[in-house]
């Protein structure tokens, strides 16, 4: 899979899930070192955990889907509109709002929240890492075409902000 098309898969999961489960998106971006990120708010620490495994789940289940064309260099450079910044300027945003030291990897962070309170408890916290994974396949399995929508324009844009998630999961409900 292209290294591109697997990281805005991976982020329109994070994004896409976290508005299936009723929280919010309000940028997702993908880093020309590859890496990526999804801001989310309004998610329970179960919800969290969840969009956080649906990204896995979306790079494993859709995996196949083939990479749109590769984007035009100029429109990574320019986004249309009147108050638009570039997405270098969305990027830079990110990278003080989550300095990337201080953002554990998906993994950890499912990891971090299926022990807490459970850390003697073996089987109760492979209970909600069990719960988590599967509520993330279906939430992915269940918004297969608008997770797919979103990671089109990602990967083509480079940067979208809430109005444009929201237009394109709109568009393949």
């Amino acid at each position: 899979m292209n290294e591109r098309w697997q990281t805005a898969v991976h982020e329109a999961a994070h994004a896409c899930a976290a508005l299936a489960i009723g929280g919010e998106c309000s940028r997702v971006a993908i880093f020309s070192d590859g890496g990526g990120l999804a801001t989310l708010d309004g998610l329970t620490p179960f919800g969290v955990a969840i969009a956080t495994a649906a990204a896995t789940a979306a790079v494993e289940l859709l995996g196949s889907e083939p990479p749109p064309p590769p984007p035009d260099p100029a429109a990574l450079d320019v986004r249309q509109g009147v108050d638009a910044l570039t997405p270098r300027e969305e990027m830079a945003f990110l990278a003080v709002r989550f300095p990337l030291e201080t953002v554990p990897g998906d993994d950890r962070a499912i990891a971090l929240y299926c022990i807490g309170g459970f850390e003697n408890e073996p089987e109760r916290w492979a209970d909600r890492y069990y719960k988590v994974h599967a509520r993330a396949r279906r939430v992915v399995e269940d918004h297969r075409q608008q997770i797919l929508a979103v990671a089109r324009a990602l990967f083509a844009r480079g940067v979208l902000r809430q109005p444009d998630i929201e237009k394109e999961i709109g568009s393949h409900d």
